[in-house]
């Protein structure tokens, strides 16, 4: 967001290049737009499930057909091109042992970018209307890889909490929630199953976070969790 108040004029009429290439280049900068259209639509879908403002009013199959059969189309075809293309990343000769198990990492990846709606929608928010001189925070590093004869690397940085971000997730996570308990009470079971997977994703996306300190929701420690006797 930053990028695009600093240069998105510059490339729209002041940058000389190819008309596709300007428009690659559009689509990379602008491509953080997604988060917001994304949280504006899963707020507002629960609303309209619940006034039977949306297509799913005319039957289950037209609900199905319009809000959930493009998502899965467009992952499946998403993941099945990048694990044929990762031939080239890694050693291992590409079998179908080797695609499906590529294949199968759709699964954390959709999980982890539903919990990280409300903290990417955060980040967007701040970069656009906060300030352009904001802290560049490096993502700590553990060095540490699979099959490496390398030690991993001692902790040497420290992770700020952004209370708004913290709070805007933890908001995001009592809204489906509270729709669980307002669909389930209306007798709308597949819509409260959708509810309880998106706040359920944020709030898993917790124990990964942690503090500074490592500590889980900022209480449970992880080091003494995993020695205690059971």
């Amino acid at each position: 967001m930053q990028l695009q108040r600093l240069h998105l004029r510059t490339l729209l009429f002041g940058f000389r290049c190819s008309s596709v290439r300007r428009l690659a280049f559009v689509y990379h900068m602008c491509i953080s737009w997604q988060w917001p259209a994304w949280a504006l639509w899963v707020t507002m879908l629960p609303v309209l499930i619940f006034t039977d403002l949306w297509f799913g009013a005319l039957g289950t199959g037209a609900g199905v057909a319009l809000y959930l059969l493009p998502t899965v189309l467009w992952l499946l075809v998403a993941t099945t091109v990048a694990s044929l293309e990762t031939k080239h990343t890694y050693p291992e000769r590409l079998s179908m042992a080797t695609f499906r198990r590529r294949f199968a990492r759709v699964v954390p990846y959709v999980v982890i970018n539903t919990g990280m709606l409300p903290h990417q929608f955060s980040a967007f928010t701040e970069g656009l209307f906060g300030t352009l001189h904001s802290e560049f925070e490096r993502t700590p590093k553990a060095a540490s890889v699979t099959g490496s004869p390398r030690s991993e690397a001692k902790r040497r940085y420290t992770v700020k909490v952004h209370w708004p971000y913290v709070l805007a997730e933890a908001f995001f996570v009592a809204y489906q929630l509270a729709w669980t308990a307002l669909f389930l009470a209306d007798g709308l079971l597949l819509a409260a199953i959708g509810t309880t997977y998106v706040g359920a994703c944020v709030a898993f996306l917790a124990y990964f976070y942690g503090d500074h300190a490592g500590r889980v929701c900022f209480v449970i420690d992880r080091a003494r969790a995993a020695v205690a006797p059971a």
